[in-house]
């Protein structure tokens, strides 16, 4: 999961894109696209052989260029994701504006530069950087040209190639500006916006995450904006953040950025200072992070005048404290030391050679006295971070730095393009832990189809959304506890083994951390109800003689092949075959779908009907048989019979079936 130093309330425009063009404008772009509809036909033709389909093509093309009036609502998508990524490059705040509606205009006094500057990159954009053109070319090859030189499969396949791409651009340490095409949209209700990171699951599966203009954060909202991906083909599918009903996702391409030269002094204002109704106090922003201007000497100080405050129009004050973004450099107004931000945490630059280093004296913003003290703390858990001189990269987790010992380790927490440099000997003071070896979302932990179907709160909110269900997980589910996948059941866990509840407590990060890193591979230690690891290699003479007491490796041979393809038993008390040999309409329903008829018992079977899926463990003979334990649990309290008699039950020398 590559990401980069990019946070779209920081790094992408406040306001929407929504605009009017002038007559000028008008007439520029339709030389633009007169010029376009040659280059993409052209392009067309070592694919389309036919001489008669190219003619209706260039037709067609001519026609779909039309529709540019001044009195027609367009986007300078282009213009805005070029111009934020100039910005972004250069180290440089963006006049960002202050809301969705704070579109900069030409009567402003900032407005009218910056307005300027949108418009012309919305031109390089379209021009040199072939936006329209392609638009076009693929526009064409969509709804114009037949399979199979063209139709949603031909554009499937480019997209593949345009994929690859992407993730070269992000591993790289480049954002990558796209082009979208969409199905059943004109032309000019087209498409761009900025990748700068990306999830490839590895299994058809992927996702983008991106600054889409159409769809701004505001200050304080640090959420990612996700395409999510399938791309097990024939055609794409896909869901953007911008989606509405005309058209879907059919494919993208990489625009040919090339940065340019920022306008002097625009960066001083235009964003830069807020007030929000109702609060009394004036703030500055740097980096995402927002402090309080104690009075007007304090504001001309740094820089800015009364004029320069712009409201923030449509939100209250934010409550809570959002902590600068990864490679900030803050100084007070009136102090000398300069620090580096890097997972919300300060790491102080302690010469001129070092700030030179981590983007020069240009990349430092003064912000109000006494304000940086709100940044403290250890690095944001999941941060990589890596001295300067040092080749070693360290994983925080729990407020310990923890060793990264390999490549294959490092590609699971999100490879070299999300590792943040400090100055070397800033990591002394970060407590060390164990080595990482495992990521709190790798998929012995979480498993996105899991995690919406087993909790339908999160279906309801986020749909099939797997990138938005795996935020959810690192950002909320992790702390309340919440189950993230079939092996691996954090309370469960803490229940099975007194000592773990002693030394955690409800500390859920901790104990997910200790499964992974010491419970499940050096110990192996059982993780839920429906999988126990030792059980597992000892059930299988093949897999005793395969893995031994590699018990990471043993989950993982379940994960992808003894559960679904083979349908093995995961523990003693919960047989999969089993189960499905036990019910007739579990057979007629799942057939050999050993994973969904697992998730049938998990969700369903065990807790609401008291099946059983084994011999040796039958909930409802359990409950009837043992007066206390009905008493204690109520005669539907399936779930929690099984509990006791993994934690009690078997010591006690209790009967679990017939």
């Amino acid at each position: 999961m590559p990401i980069l130093a990019w946070r779209n309330d920081v790094d992408g425009f406040a306001f929407r894109n929504s605009w009017f063009l002038d007559r000028i404008e008008t007439t520029g772009l339709t030389g633009i696209a007169q010029a376009a509809v040659s280059s993409a036909v052209g392009a067309l033709v070592p694919v389309v052989p036919d001489p008669l389909m190219l003619s209706a093509a260039m037709i067609a093309a001519n026609l779909a260029i039309q529709g540019i009036s001044p009195t027609i609502e367009m986007g300078l998508c282009g213009g805005m994701t070029y111009a934020s990524l100039d910005y972004w490059l250069a180290r440089t705040p963006l006049p960002r504006g202050s809301h969705a509606n704070d579109q900069p205009t030409r009567t402003m006094p900032v407005g009218g530069i910056l307005r300027d500057l949108i418009w012309g990159r919305l031109v390089h954009s379209l021009v040199q950087g072939q936006a329209l053109s392609r638009t076009l070319e693929w526009s064409l090859l969509l709804n114009q040209v037949p399979a199979p030189f063209g139709g949603a499969g031909a554009l499937f396949s480019r997209t593949l190639s345009e994929w690859t791409k992407v993730k070269s651009s992000i591993d790289a340490g480049m954002p990558c500006p796209i082009g979208l095409v969409y199905t059943g949209r004109d032309v000019w209700d087209q498409h761009q916006i900025l990748v700068y990171g990306y999830e490839d699951f590895g299994n058809g599966f992927g996702s983008m995450y991106v600054y889409d203009c159409n769809s701004p954060h505001q200050f304080g909202d640090t959420n990612h904006s996700t395409v999510t991906l399938d791309l097990r083909g024939p055609s794409l599918t896909a869901v953007t953040p911008s989606d509405k009903s005309s058209g879907t996702l059919a494919g993208f391409f990489c625009t040919s950025y090339f940065p340019l030269p920022l306008p002097a002094w625009l960066a001083t204002s235009f964003g830069r200072f807020l007030s929000w109704a109702g609060d009394p106090s004036l703030y500055a922003t740097a980096y995402g992070a927002r402090m309080p201007i104690a009075d007007a000497t304090e504001l001309g100080a740094l820089g800015g005048i009364s004029s320069d405050v712009r409201p923030v129009v449509g939100a209250t004050s934010p409550t809570t404290t959002t902590r600068p973004r990864d490679n900030a450099l803050l100084r007070e107004r009136s102090s000398a030391p300069i620090f580096l931000y890097q997972g919300g945490a300060p790491f102080q630059l302690p010469d001129p050679t070092w700030i030179d280093r981590f983007g020069g004296a240009g990349a430092v913003r003064l912000v109000p006295d006494g304000t940086l003290a709100a940044f403290v703390g250890p690095p944001a858990d999941n941060t990589l971070l890596r001295e300067w001189s040092a080749p070693e990269v360290f994983h925080i987790m729990s407020g310990q730095r923890r060793w990264v010992p390999n490549p294959a380790a490092l590609a699971r927490f999100g490879g070299f393009p999300s590792v943040r440099l400090v100055p070397d000997g800033a990591l002394a003071s970060i407590p060390q832990g164990p080595p990482a070896v495992a990521l709190p979302d790798s998929p012995q932990v979480f498993n996105a189809d899991f995690y919406l179907s087993f909790y339908g709160d999160l279906a309801a909110a986020f749909g099939n959304d797997r990138a938005a269900a795996r935020d959810h997980w690192l950002e909320f589910g992790i702390g309340e506890g919440r189950r993230g996948s079939r092996e691996f059941d954090v309370r469960f866990y803490l229940n099975l083994y007194a000592d773990l509840a002693n030394a955690f407590g409800t500390d859920y990060a901790a104990a997910i951390d200790h499964w992974l890193n010491q419970g499940l591979p050096n110990e192996g230690r059982r993780g839920s109800r429906e999988f126990d690891v030792r059980f597992y290699v000892n059930c299988y003479a093949d897999l005793t003689a395969a893995f031994g007491t590699n018990y990471s490796s043993a989950l993982d041979h379940w994960i992808l092949q003894g559960l679904p393809n083979e349908g093995r038993a995961g523990a003693s008390e919960v047989d999969v075959r089993d189960y499905l040999g036990r019910y007739g309409d579990l057979q007629a329903a799942f057939g050999s779908n050993y994973q969904a008829a697992l998730d049938h018992w998990i969700l369903q079977g065990l807790p609401n009907e008291g099946r059983s899926a084994s011999p040796i463990f039958d909930p409802r003979y359990y409950l009837a048989t043992y007066p206390d334990l009905r008493a204690a649990f109520g005669a539907a309290g399936y779930s929690a019979a099984l509990d006791h008699w993994l934690f009690y039950g078997i010591n006690e020398m209790r009967s679990g079936a017939p």
